[in-house]
């Protein structure tokens, strides 16, 4: 999950006329996880690319330095069918 929050003021003032405007705009961006059931597939195809036991290693060591729900979709990628870590 991702939070990006922008604020911003704004003001116009002349002899007659006073404008004052405060804008605020915060988004969510939540992992849609298992309520999608497909994958992109660039990423498919970008982590296809890592094939041997030497690659894999290296992509569990650097997807355990975050969250399990950062990294779901890659390693649901990495232990699905057709997947060398999926036996």
């Amino acid at each position: 999950m991702a939070r990006f929050s922008v604020a911003s003021r704004a003001s116009f003032r002349s002899e007659r006329v006073r404008v004052s405007a405060r804008i605020s705009i915060s988004v969510t961006v939540r992992s849609l996880g298992r309520a999608w059931n497909g994958h992109d597939d660039r990423l498919v195809a970008e982590l296809g690319e890592y094939s041997s036991h030497a690659d894999l290693l290296d992509i569990a060591a650097t997807l355990d330095r975050y969250a399990d729900e950062d990294t779901v979709e890659i390693r649901e990628i990495l232990a699905g069918p057709g997947s060398r870590l999926s036996g």
